[in-house]
């Protein structure tokens, strides 16, 4: 992991000793976690800032925040969850159950290789590194019982279960940017977050991998 590390610190040097254009910029996100049963109330939301240390070649600072969240407001309302899941038959019970929820925060660099780039747009291939910070939970319905009749739930066993994982990770992507007044511009980012290291998909509620797609607004400097 130390040489990423060192990749890092010499894209910094580099990007700071010979900066040719500096920009900052917002982005604003769809994330979609391949993880999660359903993708609701998912949004990013990152600050980023950009230094082209050459033509073609600039690295960018990465601070984003990132969720998916589909549990119900009453999910914490035990006597609300019970009446809930009673209502339900044995049909539709375990889809309609399937909530899960995760947050990620990540910090970051990312080497953006321009192969266009002039005064009114650039386009270019970018990858990146870092580390982050998630936290998720989900509800597990372990097991139920009903009448065979009228399918009717009788009773239930259920569990939230909540993890963090703190880790390195790693990510591919494409931007776009178009200037549309003066140095003020607007851009697309997909891009695919991946976690590095053994993968622990089956000791956490949600692995944090996901696919996104940015809208960024920003100015050059």
């Amino acid at each position: 992991m130390k040489k990423y590390f060192i990749i890092l610190i010499i894209m910094l040097i580099s990007s700071v000793l010979f900066a040719q254009n500096e920009s900052a910029y917002l982005s604003i996100g769809k994330p979609w976690f391949p993880d999660k049963y359903n993708n609701h109330n998912n949004f990013s939301i990152g600050f980023n800032y950009q230094n082209a240390f050459v033509q073609s070649f600039a690295f960018t600072f990465i601070a984003d925040y990132a969720q998916s969240d589909d549990f119900p407001k009453f999910a914490k309302n035990e006597v609300q969850l019970n009446a809930f899941l009673l209502d339900q038959n044995s049909t539709d019970i375990v889809s309609n159950s399937l909530w899960s929820k995760i947050k990620t925060i990540r910090f970051g660099g990312e080497m953006n290789y321009m192969f266009v780039n002039n005064k009114r747009f650039s386009f270019s291939f970018n990858a990146g590194a870092g580390h982050f910070f998630s936290q998720s939970s989900n509800h597990d319905l372990q097991s139920f019982t009903y009448n065979l009749e009228t399918r009717e739930i009788l009773s239930y066993q259920n569990k939230i279960s909540s993890e963090k994982l703190n880790s390195f990770y790693y990510s591919l992507g494409i931007q776009f940017q178009y200037c549309i007044y003066k140095d003020y511009f607007i851009g697309l980012q997909p891009f695919y977050f991946m976690p590095i290291g053994e993968k622990q998909i089956n000791s956490i509620p949600v692995y944090p991998s996901y696919y996104n797609l940015t809208l960024n607004i920003g100015k050059k400097f």
